[in-house]
């Protein structure tokens, strides 16, 4: 779930329980301390539910609307769709089409699984060393800015992992015309090696 600060509207995830009984009940066998400090749970306990959805603006002054629609970052990206082949005629690159037009999905054309094991040890060098890195050559959707923002958040990042590096350049190289910059839910990426 990205945050109703990003999103540009309330985001928040409720959870509805019907009493208190159940609601302490799984307080004892559930962690939430993780998930409360992302400020995106409401916990509604009985008749509350009448209570949902709740007009934040109204009752806490918080108006989301006010806040610009945030690009996808690098560290948002927590779910990867890895299709594999059976053979090297499978038709794969089908299903790329087929969800290049997909609101919550980042596709891109099928890569060689080498080729991007070399893109990012060379990256991973490359920042390794301290210096500004430029995403060169077009991208997927047009946007001129996409890859220097990329670039500047990879940059900036302190325990840069390969995941990282890796989620910057396909979502770089990706066609980002048709997600919905206002989704509730963080796209996956469905990622086609050969």
């Amino acid at each position: 779930m990205r945050k109703s600060e990003w999103v540009g509207r309330e985001n928040h995830v409720y959870l509805h329980y019907t009493d208190w009984g159940t609601f302490c009940a799984y307080l004892q066998v559930l962690n939430l301390r993780p998930l409360l400090a992302e400020e995106k749970l409401v916990f509604l306990i009985g008749d509350e539910i009448s209570q949902y959805p709740i007009d934040f603006q109204a009752r806490f002054g918080m108006d989301y609307s006010q806040y610009p629609v945030k690009p996808i970052g690098i560290r948002e990206i927590h779910r990867l769709i890895w299709h594999t082949q059976l053979s090297t005629h499978n038709g794969g690159d089908f299903f790329n089409e087929i969800f290049d037009n997909h609101p919550n999905l980042i596709a891109v054309e099928s890569m060689m699984l080498y080729q991007l094991r070399k893109q990012v040890d060379r990256l991973r060098q490359f920042l390794s060393s301290g210096r500004e890195i430029t995403f060169h050559g077009r991208t997927g959707d047009g946007d001129l800015e996409k890859p220097q923002r990329l670039a500047n958040q990879l940059s900036r990042m302190r325990d840069r992992t390969d995941k990282d590096i890796f989620v910057a350049l396909y979502l770089a190289m990706a066609d980002l015309r048709n997600l919905d910059p206002a989704a509730r839910i963080v796209p996956s990426i469905f990622f086609q090696p050969h």
